[in-house]
This record gives C-alpha cells, structure tokens and sequence, in this order.
C-alpha cells in the first residue's frame, strides 16, 4: 500500500513535464500571478497603513511608525512600475514570473533593514512571511523556485549574520529560517503543481468543447464565436468553404471507416494550410470544411482555391483493400462585406463552390450523383 503510493508520488510529481505544461499553459501562468503580484502588493499597502497609524497611536514617533510610513511610497512606487512592465512586450519568461520575483525581493531587502533593527518588534516573522507566499503561491517550475528561494535564504543568513548582536535571536532566525525555507518550498512546488494540473484540465475541456473529435479542426459552435469576435475587431476580409468531390460514392464504395479516414486526411491538409494562407479552418458538418480569411497571408481567390485544391490533390491516398486514387475537393470564396451575417457569407461561398463543382463534373472529376446532392 505504502510502496504504491510513493510510486504513484513519484510519477505524477517527480517525472511530471513541469516546463512543457509551464509553457502550454502560459497564459493562464501570466494571469494567475499577475493576480497574485497585484493582491499582493495591495495587502501590503493596506497592512502597512495599518501598522503606521498603529505604532502612531500607541508610541508616538517611535522607529516602527517611521518605517512603515516611509515604506508606503516605496510600496506604491513597486506596484506602478510592476504594472508598468507586465504592459510592455516582454519575453514569456520574465512577464509570467520575473516581475513577482523582483517585487518579492525589493520587500525582502526591506524586512532585511527590519531584521537588523532590535527595537522593532515584528523582526524577522516579516520575512518569512513573504519567502512562504512567493515560495507557495507564485506558478513556477521547482528548479526556478530552488534558486530564487536559496537567493533569498542568503540574504536571510548575511542580514542576520553581520546585523544581529543577540546571539539567541540570531540562532532563532536562522533556525527559523532553515524549517521555513525548506517546508514552503516542498509546498509551493505541491501548490504549482496542482494549478498547473488545473490549467492543463481546463484547457482540455476547452478544447473539446470548441474542437471537432474526428478532425481536430474547430467545431461549428467555435466557428460562430470566432466569427463573431473577429467582426467586432474588423479582422475578417472573407470566408472560404470546400468539400469533397464525390463522398457519398467514396462512402458507399468503401464504408464509413475510409470516409472518416478521407475527412481527417483533407482535413489534416487544411491544418496545414492555415498559417501560410492566413486562414482558420473549421469543420462545417459531414466532409464540409469552412475557413475564416484572416488580413494575413495569400487572400486571392482566385489563386487561393486552386493552390489549396492541389495541395489535396497531389498525394494519392489509398483504401483499406490497397487501391488508391485522388481525392478531389471543390471550394468557393465569399468576400465580407460589413453588416453580412455569417450564414450569409456561407451561402455566397456555397453557391461559388457549386459553380467550381460543376466546371470540375465537366472535367470528369465529380459525378453526377455527387453533383445532385
């Protein structure tokens, strides 16, 4: 029982993919601790006031009252400039994580002064208390938090080594600090751990949610929020639609199983396509697949259609029984025009496909059954 659970500890904790899961989920990274710098800094604005009027009240010009109230603008002064950087464009790494850090330490140097100061009686417990809510709190990879935390833990030691005379508070802080440091650690890591686990599962359900099972393009529900999104930002110049040529034949022939097979094939061509075409590709219903043009990339229809219509065409794909052929696709393009809804734009781009379908049922490349439908 016991061997189980420390195998199972050790696969989900120990071999967990902490940076690959950090990085698919860095945006919510981003958010999580931008909450967390920002609650942060204004509890320790509203504590410090408190603590201020307190000291002020109760000894009247005592050194307690003169740091807290000489600490307020250097609090207010690290939030505006932590706001100010998590605005600009900076590197993943430095905005998910890198501002808390520097917030945390420029506190830290703070209680250092407080640790150094005998007549404060709040001391050192300052201190810890900032080195376990970064430790704990902050979404971070372990080998970051062991590096940041044994930063902080020498700072703790030279503060208290070259500013503490008594030695019994000096042997308090530092013992302290050691049981501190380690369990916050152990507990930030749990801590990150389970968030990230939640990121991944929310993201998952996201994902089905807004992704078609067979393909993995996005679902129509999806079409219709991106679509209305990208209207409201003006980030739509068309809609492109295509199916393939002659599936209830390729059906009928071959059974479901190859149909499925022949959707996730155009299907896996389209995903291919999109970032060089400025397109998103969604699956519409049955072998019907719509994209939304974006203002990047190659957006001529009357070159885009043909381009993607040979990218399909130009590998064979073969059956289950080993014979293989060409799958054909048709298309057709719809320009945006403001005010247009979406079933509009879809039934322009149909009735273009319609005609692209008819010109290759000359060439001999849809039949008639497949024209008909």
């Amino acid at each position: 029982m016991i061997h189980k659970f420390f195998d199972r500890i050790h696969m989900e904790f120990f071999e967990y993919k902490w940076l690959e899961v950090y990085k698919r989920n860095k945006s919510a990274v981003q958010h999580e601790n931008a909450v967390f710098t920002w609650n942060g800094i204004f509890f320790m604005l509203v504590v410090d006031l408190f603590l201020t009027v307190f000291f002020s009240l109760v000894k009247n010009g005592c050194l307690e009252a003169r740091v807290f109230f000489f600490a307020l603008p250097v609090i207010i002064i690290t939030f505006v400039i932590a706001r100010k950087i998590y605005t600009m464009k900076l590197p993943d790494h430095f905005l998910t994580v890198g501002i808390t850090y520097i917030v945390g330490t420029m506190i830290l140097c703070f209680c250092s002064y407080m640790i150094m100061e005998p007549q404060i009686q709040a001391t050192f417990y300052a201190f810890f208390l900032v080195i376990t809510l970064l430790t704990t709190l902050i979404v971070d990879v372990p080998i970051r938090k062991l590096a940041f935390l044994l930063l902080w833990d020498v700072m703790l030691v030279a503060t208290a080594l070259f500013g503490v005379i008594d030695r019994n508070r000096l042997l308090s802080i530092l013992i302290h600090g050691t049981i501190v440091s380690l369990s916050s650690f152990m507990f930030g890591c749990f801590t990150s751990w389970r968030k990230l686990k939640g990121f991944d599962s929310e993201r998952e359900l996201l994902y089905i949610s807004t992704h078609d099972r067979l393909t993995k393009l996005r679902n129509r529900e999806k079409l219709y929020q991106d679509f209305d999104e990208l209207v409201t930002n003006h980030q739509i110049i068309g809609l492109i639609i295509f199916d393939i040529n002659s599936f209830k034949q390729l059906n009928d022939t071959y059974g479901h199983v190859f149909g499925d097979q022949a959707i996730q094939y155009v299907a896996n061509l389209l995903q291919q396509s999109e970032e060089h075409y400025g397109i998103q590709f969604y699956r519409y219903g049955g072998d019907e697949f719509v994209g939304l043009v974006l203002p990047h990339g190659a957006h001529d229809p009357d070159r885009l259609i043909p381009h993607i219509k040979h990218r399909v065409a130009e590998s064979q794909f073969c059956a289950l029984d080993g014979t293989c052929f060409i799958i054909q696709v048709s298309g057709g393009y719809a320009t945006y025009e403001p005010g247009y809804s979406l079933e509009k734009l879809v039934n322009q781009a149909d009735e273009a496909m319609y005609i692209d379908k008819a010109q290759m049922k000359k060439e001999g490349l849809v039949s008639k059954g497949e024209y008909m439908k």
